[in-house]
């Protein structure tokens, strides 16, 4: 948003130098007129398709020049032998992911299967359509279900002083095509009167009111999870779903698109963290991945002459800021000041190491 303002800025900056540009042009045109013999109402087109030809060629460079585009890198941390990811401690995406995956599986035996059957290290041979496993599939869409949830829960907070009337609100009904195609979504969305963890206290809850009650959030005692899903957008807002792991947000002003990537490539962590950290001694017995999540936001070009409006719009830079403390790595390391304690670690097992060496020649 920072990056627009400043192409706004450039084209109002722009359009005060063609005005007095102009009028130096003018005395020159003038001249021109005469010398050529050409009538005032040709020069006064010539003219205008001169001025729009110049404002779309800068008008486009500018918006070509300011597409925010950030992307995270997350990690996981998988144990091979009973095919389960690893709760990290204080780290939002390890701790969501793990906890989805896990209560999803619970409730829908048939997720389960998919993932035992073709775990994270499976080697294939695959169907012709499919390059990895399909544990590889599960990850994309509950990451995707995470950001989709983080955002959701992000503008409900924003917009929460605005006129509803005025925004454009999708619920679980409204969307179906994003819904139904992300199994984590479809699960944890569904009505509680339509799953059976929750089917019982649907019940109790319309016996006890008058009205259906408005839960947000709910757990059962078999660890399942319901979450209700609304989408708080600005005015004639569209989402959509481009293809696995690809969500699109198009506003009047931008187009956000959301992209999730898990190839099942490893990645690497700092020195000590798994043993000191995770308590996993042996490095072996675990594998590391990483999880890449892109956001990219293309503007349109109205969006640079459009001076009102913009307060519908300021929460993609904190939305992106979000995502940076949930799910970055290089974020969640520095948040538990990883740097210093490895170097307590390391100055702690040397002194260790020296005052053993010492006693022993004593």
């Amino acid at each position: 948003m920072t990056e627009l303002i400043t192409g706004r800025s450039g084209i109002i900056e722009l359009l005060l130098a063609a005005v007095l540009l102009a009028i130096g042009v003018e005395f020159i045109a003038s001249a021109a007129q005469s010398l050529l013999g050409l009538k005032p109402n040709t020069m006064l087109i010539v003219g205008i398709l001169i001025v729009l030809i110049t404002l779309v060629y800068f008008v486009g460079r500018l918006s070509l020049n300011r597409k925010p585009s950030r992307s995270f890198q997350g990690f996981i941390v998988y144990r091979p032998e009973d095919k389960k990811l690893i709760d990290i401690p204080r780290y939002e995406y390890g701790t969501w992911l793990q906890l989805y995956i896990t209560t999803a599986f619970a409730e829908n035996e048939a997720l389960k299967i998919l993932w035992e059957e073709e775990p994270l290290d499976h080697e294939g041979p695959f169907d012709q359509d499919r390059r990895f496993p399909k544990a590889n599939e599960l990850i994309v869409e509950a990451t995707e279900y995470l950001v989709l949830r983080r955002l959701s829960l992000h503008l409900i907070d924003y917009f929460k002083s605005f006129e509803r009337q005025r925004l454009s609100v999708y619920q679980r009904d409204d969307i179906p095509d994003v819904l139904l195609k992300n199994k984590f979504m479809e699960l944890f969305s569904r009505p509680m009167d339509q799953r059976l963890p929750f089917v019982r206290d649907a019940f109790q809850d319309e016996q006890e009111n008058s009205f259906k009650a408005f839960v947000w959030v709910r757990y059962g005692e078999s660890g399942a999870i319901y979450e209700q899903f609304e989408l708080v957008l600005p005015p004639q807002s569209r989402i959509r779903r481009l293809d696995t792991g690809r969500i699109q947000l198009e506003t009047n002003r931008f187009r956000m698109n959301i992209s999730v990537e898990f190839s099942g490539a490893s990645t690497g962590l700092p020195w000590g963290f798994q043993k000191y950290y995770l308590g996993i001694e042996d490095y072996t017995d675990v594998r590391r991945y990483r999880v890449d999540i892109d956001v990219s936001v293309s503007f349109k070009l109205s969006a640079f002459l459009s001076g009102s409006g913009w307060c519908y719009y300021w929460w993609i830079d904190s939305f992106l800021e979000d995502l940076q403390e949930t799910i970055a790595q290089d974020s969640f390391f520095e948040s538990i000041g990883w740097e210093t304690a490895q170097t307590v670690i390391e100055c702690t097992s040397k002194s260790f190491a020296q005052d053993l060496g010492d006693r022993k020649d004593g």
